[in-house]
């Protein structure tokens, strides 16, 4: 018996929805989890560890944005990410590049091969890559930087 599955969907692998919004962030006392495709109606599961940390060990809190070409692979932010770190949310989007001088709201139908977020002394390191030369990603990094 075979059931049926709209256009390129099995019961193996899914479907083929492309990604518009991943992220994990804070917002006020609670966690925020974003998933997005262009379609809107697949279930995710996410599995988060949290810890609590005294506000007066947390040095300062940092927000890194900014926009990584996946033809290009990686973006680096100078701040100071020295010392001991800890992340605290990321957000990555997919951002629509210009046909024609026009934006669209239409996905490319390119595979993600990785994304990571390092922080290394030096300041914030961003990598991504997908089989789409043209495509642009927007990034935010949150993190705090402990005494």
């Amino acid at each position: 018996m075979s059931l049926p599955f709209p256009g390129n969907c099995d019961i193996v692998v899914g479907c083929d929805h492309h990604l518009s919004i991943v992220g994990i962030q804070r917002a006020d006392g609670n966690i925020a989890v974003t998933y997005k495709d262009q379609n809107g109606d697949d279930d995710y599961a996410f599995a988060i560890a949290d810890s609590y940390v005294p506000r007066s060990l947390v040095q300062r809190f940092v927000t890194v944005t900014g926009t990584v070409e996946a033809g290009a692979g990686t973006e680096h932010s100078n701040v100071n990410a020295s010392g001991a770190v800890a992340i605290t949310g990321f957000r990555i989007g997919y951002a629509p590049v210009p046909i024609g001088g026009t934006p669209t709201p239409t996905l490319p139908d390119n595979h993600i091969l990785r994304f990571s977020y390092q922080l290394p002394d030096r300041g914030v390191d961003v990598a991504f890559h997908d089989t789409g030369p043209s495509t642009k990603w927007e990034y935010q990094l949150n993190f705090a930087r402990f005494e």
